[in-house]
């Protein structure tokens, strides 16, 4: 049984894991943070609800790299037939398709996100001064 396969898939399942940490990480750094210039009005404070539908999608792919992680434990620990392995080689595929999935989309929410304040930026009118 030839499990070269299954260990790249973890490996790059992995990577995905630690982007969506670090993304996680960044957008409440985001949301915290007192740096930059924050839009008053309630129309634009409604893009910060992306945030949310961002984290939806990484705790998704989050989710999706655990299961790998258990599938190829079972996948290099147990002795299955090869018709077996070969399941579990094609739910593991299937699973990180999914978890890069959920991860794009989640990368789209917060481009979006950008996108709209850089545009409120650029455009809208606000007071500089901090409180």
């Amino acid at each position: 049984m030839d499990i070269a396969g299954v260990k790249e898939i973890v490996d790059q399942s992995n990577k995905v894991v630690n982007w969506c940490l670090c993304l996680t990480g960044g957008s409440i750094a985001t949301l915290l943070g007192s740096i930059y210039v924050r839009p008053v009005g309630k129309k634009m404070k409604l893009s910060y609800l992306l945030f949310l539908l961002g984290w939806v999608f990484l705790g998704v792919a989050l989710k999706y790299g655990g299961e790998l992680s258990a599938e190829s434990v079972g996948a290099t620990v147990e002795q299955h037939g090869e018709s077996r392995y070969i399941d579990i080689f094609f739910q593991m595929r299937n699973d990180y398709s999914s978890q890069l999935s959920y991860f794009n989309l989640a990368l789209y929410t917060f481009g979006a996100w950008l996108f709209i304040y850089l545009l409120w930026w650029i455009f809208g009118s606000f007071n500089s001064k901090k409180p």
